[in-house]
């Protein structure tokens, strides 16, 4: 089952507006609930379609069509919620059929409407799924929304609880338990995300949306979606990249602190990409420069050793040797100025700019 499909499509058309992301606490709540429309493939729709006419048909008859589609929506927001907190959210209409599942499941026992609701056999098939589908996903043979799954039963348990003919501070209290179960799921997928995720590519929705604001030239958005992909998956070198490259547009002109200490940080988690090391000697002799500019020579000389110790050039090494000399360091500025003629013997020579 696919889990992170912003960038997957249907007949070239972006299914990015249905999926579980932060924007559904942000402006887009409907992603909540539209989640469950897209699906993993044919089986995966049929068999959820199936189970939601036999156990939808049933609510409907019986409670009608306005409670059943309540019913429909908590089980829908609360178990994408949960999926999404915990792991990476995922698609489709399981958790609300093991929602409704639930719900009649309890009802049979209480409710004489529903006394025919489901069966024995129906019973051990929902649960044999349910194990089976934990198993694929532990194996990585078959990655299945399972947090979805289980808050979805819970939710129609609950639900049923509120419904069931039984004593009123017995509704009141599954509705109390309903209500405090749903807001916990919410605060799990927005305020304690951060803190209770428990996959490594947790933050991919915000990294790959910060990634597009960036691409899109919004740099305040590319910061607030990248800062958040790093809360929750701080281990991500490619965000960190994107993020420095979103700081640096955002700085004052000559402040590439924060835009270093982000590259840095991209380098320190994947010492081997050249796109990263490049940029960061770039920086750093783009900042030794300005800090020559400004007269201070020893802050210069730091961030040229820097630079070059990232990926030396020619242009550092002679940078480096012009700030040794004004600090009066002849012996440092006579070594780096022979490094640099090693590395591009044009590199002090004088440009012409005759036409």
């Amino acid at each position: 089952m696919a889990a992170f499909v912003t960038m997957f499509s249907i007949s070239g058309r972006s299914i990015d507006p249905f999926v579980m992301s932060s924007l559904a606490f942000e402006s887009e709540p409907w992603r909540l609930v539209t989640c469950a429309l897209p699906h993993g493939g044919v089986f995966h729709l049929i068999f959820n379609v199936y189970w939601l006419w036999v156990f939808g048909t049933q609510l409907e008859e019986t409670l009608g069509s306005v409670s059943t589609f309540a019913i429909v929506i908590v089980l829908a927001a609360g178990s994408a919620a949960a999926e999404y907190g915990l792991l990476v959210g995922g698609i489709g209409l399981s958790g609300i059929v093991y929602g409704l599942f639930g719900f009649v499941l309890v009802m049979s026992r209480l409710d004489r409407r529903f006394r025919d609701g489901i069966d024995a056999r129906v019973t051990v098939l929902f649960a044999i799924w349910g194990v089976f589908c934990v198993i694929t996903t532990v194996l990585d043979v078959w990655r299945v929304a399972n947090i979805a799954h289980g808050t979805g039963f819970v939710f129609g348990v609950l639900i049923a609880g509120v419904l069931a003919p039984w004593a009123r501070w017995r509704r009141l209290a599954a509705a109390a338990v309903l209500v405090l179960t749903l807001a916990a799921c919410l605060g799990i997928a927005s305020l304690w995300r951060a803190q209770l995720n428990l996959s490594s590519a947790g933050g991919a929705d915000d990294a790959y949306r910060g990634w597009v604001a960036l691409d899109e030239g919004r740099t305040a958005d590319a910061i607030r979606h990248l800062e958040r992909a790093l809360e929750v998956s701080p281990d991500d070198a490619d965000s960190w990249f994107n993020y420095g490259l979103a700081l640096a547009r955002a700085a004052p002109e000559g402040s590439r602190t924060a835009a270093l200490t982000a590259y840095r940080r991209a380098l320190a988690l994947d010492p081997t990409n050249s796109r990263t090391r490049q940029v960061i000697a770039s920086d750093e002799l783009a900042a030794g420069y300005e800090a020559q500019l400004r007269g201070d020579h020893t802050a210069a000389v730091e961030l040229y050793r820097a630079s070059i110790a990232t990926q030396e050039t020619a242009m550092a090494q002679w940078n480096l040797a012009i700030s040794h000399d004004e600090l009066g360091q002849t012996e440092d500025a006579n070594r780096a100025r022979a490094r640099a003629l090693t590395l591009d013997p044009k590199v002090g020579a004088p440009v012409d700019l005759s036409p």
